[in-house]
């Protein structure tokens, strides 16, 4: 039985092709080139190889659909990563979670389930108060001044 085997470098000038070094699969304990029987080899460390006789012509086949289910099942675990967490809402607070996820006011059609957004007038018990201009803003407070802003977001200087 073969041992394991790896891709090795050889890096005399009797083995180079093109300028470049070339390239043999050998033993892992190698420790000269096979062509040359030069000790400048150096080992690289892309894959190793353990298989041999049936299992390595099973590999070949078999890793293409291999790593075609890994890219799907990692593709689909980067999507969730982007889009973020889930969140599961009773039905009854989905107008609620929307708002804190600073979506507008949706309309749900029950007939055909789709949302859309409108603008409704606020209604009841704090309808006059929703109505009112925003009281101004106080950013800080000394012994003399305070300073508030008002509502167009200017700061104002006023005498405590």
């Amino acid at each position: 039985m073969q041992g394991p085997r790896a891709n090795f470098a050889c890096l005399a000038k009797r083995c180079q092709q093109d300028g470049a070094a070339t390239i043999y699969e050998l033993p892992v304990g190698s420790t000269r080139c096979p062509v040359c029987g030069s000790k400048r080899i150096r080992r690289l460390y892309d894959t190793i190889n353990i298989s041999s006789g049936l299992a390595k012509r099973t590999d070949a086949l078999v890793e293409p659909a291999y790593t075609a289910a890994m890219d799907k099942a990692e593709s689909a675990t980067r999507a969730a990563r982007q889009n973020g967490p889930a969140l599961a809402v009773p039905i009854g607070q989905v107008g609620a979670a929307l708002a804190r996820l600073g979506a507008p006011n949706m309309a749900l059609s029950a007939s055909s389930g789709k949302a859309t957004p409108i603008a409704r007038a606020p209604s009841g018990a704090f309808t006059p108060f929703q109505a009112q201009a925003p009281r101004p803003q106080v950013v800080a407070t000394d012994r003399e001044f305070t300073i508030k802003r008002k509502a167009d977001g200017t700061p104002v200087a006023a005498k405590a």
